[in-house]
């Protein structure tokens, strides 16, 4: 730009100059500067070099113009490339555009999409009956407790399972004492949905819950086919592994003499499934209410439904009780 160049002459004018005025002030002899700035030497012999005052002066000047060159190079130049932003114009056009966004929010256009709740319609069979059921036979009228795992698991779904049913006990043993509160902590019930389609029947489900119930007082198992029990996990999005190997595997099991999967996992007691290990919270009317981890500990969840019960977050308890005779 033409103000980049204009200022690149008048610093290389003013550092010749400088220089030159330098050099014969440090010269062996006085010296002085004529009108052209060329140096006049007048010849001493036997004189030391001297520095006057007026010599730092003009180092204090060299050093001065070496450090605000490049500050007045810097804005002179951003100038030149946004000099239409200091312009009234601009400033006109920018606050109008301020203008028509806030007054497109004030006016609602902005368009929120609210993620969808845990939870809808299923079908699954129960375990005790053998009969097919829906979300309304399951939950309606009871606090549950759901979780989502298989009989055949190794550690992590015996272990959640035994915490859940404590922390049942736990519940009826202190919560159960408030009037208002004892049909809730009777009923509250354990839903374990198996997601082994293949190895878990009502038979495996029954002996796995009276594991820790011998009555199962409370305890309901649910399987169901592939799809059904992938579309009920989805609608809680629960994840767990799906049946698949590598080629490898595939060989390998076919030397062993099975011809697909499910014939060498039904064999196999020892296969595992990666799954989440979320116990969902449910109220009477279907709806999450809370979640929990068994590393949470048990007095958190017997905390947490306490204040559900006695509505401490202000979404309401469900509908009421519908306690059997």
């Amino acid at each position: 730009s033409n103000s980049f160049c204009t200022l690149l002459v008048l610093l290389s004018g003013m550092l010749r100059r400088l220089v030159s005025a330098g050099s014969c002030a440090r010269s062996p002899s006085a010296g002085a500067i004529n009108r052209s700035g060329s140096c006049r030497w007048q010849s001493a012999r036997g004189k030391q070099p001297e520095e006057t005052g007026h010599v730092w002066v003009r180092r204090l000047g060299m050093f001065a113009g070496a450090m605000i060159g490049p500050v007045v190079f810097s804005w002179m130049t951003y100038y030149d490339n946004h000099r239409e932003i200091f312009r009234p114009e601009y400033q006109d056009v920018v606050k109008k555009k301020l203008s028509e966004a806030e007054a497109e929010d004030a006016a609602g256009q902005l368009e929120i999409v609210a993620k969808p709740s845990l939870g809808g319609p299923f079908k699954m069979i129960d375990a005790r009956t053998e009969k097919v059921v829906n979300e309304k036979d399951v939950f309606n009228g009871k606090w549950t407790l759901l979780y989502f795992g298989f009989t055949k698991c190794a550690e992590i779904c015996p272990n959640t399972v035994k915490f859940i049913t404590t922390v049942m006990d736990d519940v009826e043993k202190t919560h159960g004492r408030k009037p208002e509160h004892a049909d809730k902590a009777e009923e509250l019930q354990l839903v374990f949905v198996t997601i082994d389609t293949v190895r878990d029947g009502p038979k495996e489900l029954l002996q796995f819950l009276s594991r820790f119930r011998k009555d199962r007082r409370n305890l309901v198992g649910l399987y169901g086919d592939d799809d059904q029990t992938r579309e009920m996990a989805q609608l809680w999005r629960v994840y767990f592994s799906s049946l698949a190997e590598t080629d490898a595997e595939a060989e390998e099991r076919k030397k062993q003499g099975y011809a697909t999967l499910k014939e060498a996992i039904a064999a196999n007691d020892s296969y595992q499934f990666d799954h989440s290990a979320a116990t969902y919270f449910i109220g009477p009317d279907g709806k999450l209410r809370d979640f929990f981890f068994r590393e949470m500990g048990k007095q958190h969840a017997v905390d947490k439904i306490g204040l559900h019960w006695d509505d401490a977050f202000g979404i309401g308890t469900g509908s009421a009780s519908t306690k059997k005779a």
